[in-house]
């Protein structure tokens, strides 16, 4: 195959390689392409299986989800059992309740009680997608010279490219491209912290932001 192909794993991408792949501010269609699907599947808690009253008329064998998403660029849409979930922390708008976006936002969902009338055994699961898209404002890299070196042009970059990414609010400017830095194609889009679900016996829970 003439086709150019490296492992992410293990292997630098070539200038070649990157340029198989659209800047998102420089497509049209780039934006689409880099908006990014995660999709799993929750199980019910392991300390469910081994409760006498699982499930009991007291409500002492049913366990309420939280969910948190620790780092998102940009703007995530988590929908749970199909159903779209919004976020109560502080990236969410006071009036509308839609998430606003940010790239360093910790973001804390509630995943209802378990188990369900339709979910009633241990081995259970329900789905849970989270759609990441990008920022509203994505810039443009400017390479500063036309040097060519190991057939890469431009070695430097402005600091920020043309600096709309910056209307973003808080996101990594150097994705844009910075000094020696080439831009990120896609701007960081995605998950790039750990998720993480907890189960509590009640209903309040108390946690940092």
């Amino acid at each position: 195959s003439t086709e150019v192909a490296w492992d992410p794993w293990n292997d630098f991408p070539t200038w070649k390689i990157m340029q198989q792949y659209p800047d998102i501010g420089e497509d049209e269609n780039a934006r689409d392409f880099y908006t990014l699907w995660y999709t799993t599947s929750v199980n019910a808690p392991e300390s469910l299986a081994d409760h006498e009253s699982f499930g009991g008329e007291d409500g002492s064998g049913w366990k309420r989800g939280h969910l948190t998403l620790h780092g998102v660029n940009y703007r995530p849409l988590v929908y749970f059992d199909g159903l779209l979930l919004q976020p109560y922390s502080t990236s969410s708008d006071d009036e509308s309740g839609q998430d606003v976006g940010g790239m360093f936002t910790r973001r804390h969902y509630d995943l209802g009680v378990w188990p369900t009338a339709e979910k009633s055994s241990v081995n259970a699961s329900s789905p849970l997608e989270i759609l990441v898209l990008p920022p509203p404002d994505v810039g443009k890299p400017i390479p500063l010279n036309s040097t060519e070196v190991n057939d890469v042009y431009g070695l430097e970059m402005d600091q920020g490219g043309d600096h709309k990414l910056a209307k973003s609010g808080a996101v990594m400017q150097f994705t844009a491209g910075w000094d020696w830095i080439q831009s990120t194609k896609d701007r960081n889009v995605g998950g790039w912290e750990q998720v993480d679900i907890s189960w509590t016996s009640g209903d309040i829970r108390l946690h940092d932001l």
